[in-house]
């Protein structure tokens, strides 16, 4: 199931933005490996992430993406950059409850988007706490 509202605040000034409907043909949920940790590090209902931090530039499906981390220290926004044929377009690791949730919005190119989606989307939860890890958190 995907989130039906995230508010995530990235840098480049105060950019906000808001997934209010996500795009299903952009979503996911990863369930949990048996040595998971709990869901008590999960955000509580409506919180707002601060994903704030300097991006690392990594490549997915092909094309550079900006990635950073999230003040919740699990969850990882992954944003098209400035010039990118997928912008503007993002992608989001949301963790809730002791699972992630990958979803993705925009309008840029979707073959683009499409590419790094079928890659990301068959992460596994070591991949995506891998991912986390090299994210910078603001």
């Amino acid at each position: 199931m995907c989130p039906s509202h995230i508010q995530i605040i990235a840098s480049l000034g105060f950019l906000v933005i808001r997934l209010l409907t996500p795009d299903p043909a952009f979503c996911q949920t990863v369930q949990p490996s048996s040595s998971s940790p709990s869901a008590a590090a999960s955000p509580s209902s409506g919180a707002t992430l601060n994903c704030g931090g300097a991006p690392v530039t990594m490549t997915f499906g092909g094309t550079p993406w900006q990635v950073r981390g999230c003040s919740d220290r699990h969850s990882v926004v992954i944003m098209a950059p400035h010039g990118s044929a997928a912008a503007p377009f993002y992608f989001l690791f949301y963790w809730k409850g002791g699972l992630y949730t990958l979803t993705g919005e925009g309008t840029g190119n979707k073959q683009v988007s499409g590419r790094a989606y079928e890659e990301l989307r068959n992460f596994s939860r070591a991949d995506i706490d891998a991912l986390v890890a090299k994210a910078k958190v603001p």
